[in-house]
């Protein structure tokens, strides 16, 4: 969206990454756009973020269920448990990675 429409790079929204969000609202404003158009793609940035870091969270977590994995494997435990957890967690980063997707696109 903000590609399309402005042709900026996202770093420049971003305050944390030394980016100004307030000299891109004044020059919507000069040029007469929609400088709301600044905080909504602040906004979808920011949900973006937030799922990227959750998705990574839970891959990490899937990446230490592989190991729980191995070792209730080699003690001849119940795998029924792990599997699912596994499973489950497999299926949130599934949706993530969707909403990742659809945000990235607004973007």
């Amino acid at each position: 969206f903000y590609k399309r429409k402005m042709g900026l790079d996202i770093n420049l929204f971003r305050k944390e990454k030394g980016g100004n969000p307030d000299l891109i609202r004044e020059s919507q404003r000069r040029r007469g756009d929609s400088v709301e158009v600044v905080d909504e793609i602040i906004q979808l940035d920011t949900e973006y973020r937030e799922v990227l870091t959750a998705q990574n969270n839970l891959n990490r977590e899937k990446n230490l269920i592989s190991k729980k994995f191995n070792e209730v494997r080699k003690a001849g435990g119940d795998m029924e448990a792990v599997k699912a957890e596994s499973n489950q967690l497999k299926k949130d980063i599934a949706q993530y990675e969707v909403t990742a997707n659809e945000l990235k696109q607004k973007l």
